[in-house]
């Protein structure tokens, strides 16, 4: 589960940007959406984010992940808590209402992206009530830092592609 935009407002250069997301604000026709990374449309989609639903205050959907190595990978990220903002790529529709808080827009989405930092703060993956992730905390044991080094390809249960990639992370526990 993922959200992928709220109605929080955002700063813009032309003043605070707000996206109305009640279902006659935002227009789903497109869906489902491609699932970038970045915003690269450049690049192959690592999934899709379907199942869209406008309702208000925000706009949610379920991601799915593409059977690729690449996209496995990066879901293993997504369900460790590592990997947790969105960003939509989006049009508005029409001009801009004037609010106190900000300019609201109709808009239609046309992707979906995994980010580092999001303009959005409240989109990312598993952002509803519902819907948490655990991770456990780590630790690092400084005398044993060696043995304590384990291989994130074999943590997460990832192809070979995931562990054999060169410069490939180690983390420790």
């Amino acid at each position: 589960p993922c959200t992928i935009a709220t109605n929080a407002p955002v700063p813009r250069a032309m003043g605070a940007e707000i996206l109305d997301c009640t279902p006659a604000g935002v227009d789903l026709t497109r869906a489902p959406l491609p699932l970038l990374i970045a915003h690269d449309a450049g690049s192959l989609a690592v999934g899709h984010v379907d199942a869209l639903a406008a309702d208000g205050s925000r706009v949610t959907g379920r991601a799915r992940f593409a059977t690729s190595p690449e996209a496995q990978q990066i879901l293993a990220d997504v369900k460790a808590g590592i990997h947790r903002s969105l960003s939509v790529g989006y049009q508005h529709i029409g001009e801009g209402v004037p609010t106190d808080a900000g300019t609201v827009y109709r808009w239609q989405p046309h992707e979906v992206s995994i980010v580092p930092v999001p303009a959005d703060t409240g989109a990312g993956f598993y952002r509803s009530k519902d819907h948490h992730i655990a991770t456990a905390p780590t630790t690092v044991n400084r005398a044993g830092l060696e043995a304590d080094t384990v291989d994130p390809g074999t943590r997460q249960s990832l192809t070979d592609f995931a562990r054999d990639r060169p410069g490939a992370l180690r983390h420790v526990t």
